[in-house]
């Protein structure tokens, strides 16, 4: 293995940082014990130095830190090449995001609390064991006297049975505030003591739903499909360099944002310098106090990164024959080295046809089949799984999917609430699951995907596609004529734009300073997929603190402070005290014509819960986005992949039933 300054982050380095960090706190005369280590990533170095092969870059780590006692959060620039600090910076007023120890310290103590035992022995549960306290961020809702305190507010769920699925039992209206800088509660919230908690049984492990009903069975005439690659992968990888069919690139994986992709090549020419998703938001619908603050950054509060999953090598989480993983480094709040073992799946996969065309005047037919290479990452973030899926493909397309599973948050309906009930007595937000009243709301999913594009270099520029119909009649005497348009996004604020499903709208990165044989533009195209509006008003604390939910696309040129359009530190901000997001940075309303671009995407779902999402979801909502070669080959690049054996045998009988009818 070779050693490269974008190597992932190793666990003796995260060591060697917290020991300097460490250092330095006693320096400053701060108890460590009153000092969490909240992340240590890996700081990119500079673009031009790794693009121009620089051999002597210095390795750097940002290593955040938040005084528990002085609820000061802390910056420091570590260089791990020379062993010192190089910025050390206190930030006032933010709360960086929240590791699991303080999710676990608030579930034990709130377990404990003698007043709320005693709420919940009323209701009937008296086993702490069996209770699931839910945490989640406190988000900010204009409440100043929350400001300046390190919150989670709590949903509370309870078990059956050990095994019970407990998100079946919802304990409706109760929740506790909790105070994370001194651990301890602030105040219970008991809104709604008279609902009942539904108690019929709804679990999904195998067991267990066999038992819950005698008619439920397993089916037994699933033959086994078995995928095998005799000879082996076609990627090589040395480290977390990856090379395979043409494509080269770098695996990153970070607290925030878990899998990146870095330094992407196609044929030895650059594509994107580093692909990730920067930030997501998960709205709820319902109005009421407790539930329309459910409305978590799972990157910027809780980190994707540090809730991935081990997955599981044994072909149940991937697919592939051979599968190659990277694990993924981080610290836990000692600052100790947090390993997730097997954090990225990477393997191949067939992706059906690549092209095929059948000449019935020879009598002959060409098929070709694709495949592409699959890195992926899965998250749980309390009831719910997130998938993220990279696809690089034989033809150049650059594919992100995301796929969404685990368990839909639910609640107990209040039927005396008459306004959250429609004139056949259900509810407006959500949908019933079962007779006893449990819920689920509407809810939103919506992403930013960050892009740090280098189409054959760093300057490029994007170009906004729409197909329009001719409209002069002279050229269009039929009306049916239509072609597309053109137009180079030339300053951010003219670069904030949205799908447009009339027009087929797709945006072209092109290096306006290369042309191909034709005098083209060299280019990606960037198609989005399915996609969605956030239905919050845009004078809501949501669309304050997540600007970005504003417009589909953003384009911003480089700067190397600029990764997060929440700003660095989301997690209780109120838009501005987390430092600068993208509505912020494009008030300079920069040049984004031929310079380094970095494309920003909002995307994501509206989920209207079916019951079919229970008591567990099938992975049935998909959604992302694809970029494919505009003009950048002289000709289709899968020309080059060899016929199957089995399609040169039916060449040369030449027996592919392809004799005209006409």
């Amino acid at each position: 293995m070779t050693s490269h300054p974008l190597d992932i982050l190793r666990p003796e380095e995260v060591t060697l940082a917290t020991g300097i960090v460490s250092q330095e706190l006693t320096k400053h005369s701060l108890d460590l014990k009153n000092n969490l280590f909240i992340s240590i990533d890996l700081i990119d170095p500079p673009k031009q130095a790794i693009l121009n092969n620089d051999k002597n870059i210095d390795r750097k780590v940002i290593v955040v830190t938040l005084d528990t006692k002085t609820k000061i959060a802390r910056e420091s620039i570590v260089s791990l090449s020379t062993k010192k600090i190089l910025k050390w910076s206190d930030k006032h007023g933010v709360h960086p995001l929240i590791p699991s120890e303080e999710f676990e310290a608030c579930d034990r103590i709130v377990k404990k609390d003698p007043k709320f035992i005693e709420i919940m022995a009323k209701k009937g549960f008296t086993k702490p064991e069996l209770w699931m306290i839910e945490p989640w961020t406190a988000g900010y809702y204009g409440d100043d006297s929350e400001k300046g305190q390190r919150l989670l507010k709590t949903l509370v769920f309870s078990r059956l049975h050990e095994e019970d699925h407990g998100y079946a039992h919802p304990i409706e209206g109760l929740s506790v505030v909790f105070d994370l800088a001194n651990m301890k509660i602030l105040k219970i919230n008991d809104e709604l003591p008279h609902i009942p908690t539904p108690m019929q049984t709804h679990n999904y492990q195998e067991h267990l739903w066999l038992k819950q009903d005698p008619k439920n069975k397993m089916r037994t005439n699933l033959k086994p499909i078995v995928i095998t690659q005799p000879e082996g992968p076609s990627f090589q990888v040395d480290g977390n360099l990856v090379k395979w069919q043409n494509w080269s690139f770098r695996v990153q994986f970070t607290t925030r944002e878990g899998l990146v992709l870095q330094n992407i090549h196609f044929h030895n020419r650059p594509i994107i310098y580093r692909a990730s998703i920067a930030e997501m938001t998960v709205p709820y619908g319902d109005p009421t106090p407790v539930h329309s603050s459910k409305n978590v950054f799972d990157l910027g509060e809780y980190g994707m990164g540090r809730l991935t999953n081990s997955l599981n090598p044994n072909g149940c989480d991937c697919a592939g024959s051979i599968n190659h993983y990277f694990d993924g480094v981080m610290c836990n709040s000692f600052g100790q080295p947090f390993v997730v073992p097997r954090a990225v799946c990477m393997h191949e996969e067939d992706d059906g046809i690549a092209w095929k065309h059948t000449d019935w005047r020879l009598q002959h037919a060409d098929v070709r089949r694709n495949r592409k290479l699959s890195l992926s990452f899965m998250a749980t973030v309390g009831n719910y799984e997130y998938g993220f899926f990279w696809h690089l493909s034989l033809d150049g397309n650059i594919e992100l999917s995301v796929k969404h599973t685990g368990i839909v948050n639910t609640f107990a309906m209040d039927p005396n609430n008459k306004t959250l009930t429609d004139e056949n007595g259900n509810h407006k937000f959500a949908t019933r699951l079962n007779k006893e009243g449990l819920h689920a709301h509407v809810h939103q999913h919506i992403y930013c995907a960050r892009l740090d594009m280098m189409i054959d270099g760093i300057k490029n520029s994007v170009v906004e596609v729409d197909v329009l119909p001719e409209m002069d009649r002279k050229i269009n005497p039929r009306l049916s004529a239509f072609r597309p348009h053109f137009k180079t996004l030339k300053s951010e604020k003219q670069a904030c734009r949205d799908i447009n499903l009339e027009t087929s709208r797709t945006w072209e990165i092109i290096n306006p300073n290369i042309r191909n044989q034709v005098g083209s533009n060299v280019g990606y195209n960037f198609h989005p997929g399915s996609n969605v509006r956030a239905f919050a008003q845009h004078d809501s604390h949501l669309f304050k603190r997540a600007s970005w939910l504003k417009h589909h696309l953003w384009v911003t040129p480089y700067h190397e402070e600029e990764m997060y359009p929440s700003g660095d530190y989301p997690n209780q901000s109120d838009g501005a005290s987390g430092g600068p997001g993208i509505a912020e940075w494009i008030k300079k309303d920069r040049n984004v014509e031929n310079v380094d671009v970095v494309l920003w995407y909002t995307f994501g779902i509206t989920h209207v819960v079916r019951l079919e999402d229970w008591p567990v979801m099938p992975v049935g909502l998909l959604h992302g986005f694809r970029m494919i070669p505009s003009n950048f080959f002289k000709e289709n690049p899968v020309l080059d992949v060899p016929a199957s054996k089995e399609q040169a045998r039916v060449n040369s009988e030449k027996c592919c039933n392809t004799k005209s009818k006409l």
